[in-house]
């Protein structure tokens, strides 16, 4: 009996997350489910090496920007913030006033916004944090220096924003790498 087609897709998602994560041995097995697996298994994983270039593939937007260099050396640490002790770097802080402007419409009633399925992502993120209180994962931040960047997370934010709760903590995977910035820790 040969494996169906649908049986070969899942086989060779899961060998190309297992090269990843052998590539990016520090990522903790939470950030890889949370942030990276499902984008493995919708774009594949077309790297063989941490110096491979990420220009010409959605990986440099996915990865935002960060090589795959740093991003394997990069050191992981769990923090708590609120929105307002969040440090984000300026553009993140403009994509999020964005989402949160263009995701409302006169009414107050939720839009599409400016990201495919983004309503039903803000619903999904406001429904959690209203029944929970908290995120239902940890965002994903990283810094090579300097302020923090939002590698996955934003409709979260903004979710938490429509809701007028920036005093609930924010949990978060905070990558830093060593060379760049310590003051993470």
């Amino acid at each position: 009996m040969y494996p169906s087609s649908h049986q070969l897709v899942m086989f060779k998602s899961h060998m190309s997350i297992e090269k990843a994560k052998k590539m990016l041995p520090n990522i903790p097995d939470e950030v890889f489910d949370i942030w990276l697996s499902e984008l493995i298994k919708r774009d594949g994983w077309p790297f063989e090496s941490t110096t491979d270039s990420l220009v010409g593939t959605p990986w440099i937007k996915h990865l935002g920007g960060l090589p795959l260099e740093i991003l394997a050396n990069f050191i992981w640490n769990r923090k708590l913030f609120t929105f307002n002790t969040l440090p984000l770097k300026q553009f993140n802080r403009l994509v999020i006033k964005r989402m949160f402007s263009e995701s409302i419409d006169k009414f107050g009633a939720l839009t599409n916004g400016p990201f495919i399925n983004s309503k039903e992502r803000l619903l999904f993120h406001i429904d959690k944090i209203t029944r929970t209180g908290r995120f239902w994962a940890p965002i994903i931040l990283a810094t090579a220096g300097g302020d923090l960047d939002i590698l996955d997370g934003f409709h979260r934010i903004v979710a938490l924003l429509i809701l007028k709760k920036e005093d609930i903590e924010i949990d978060a995977w905070v990558a830093y790498h060593p060379q760049y910035d310590s003051t993470i820790e």
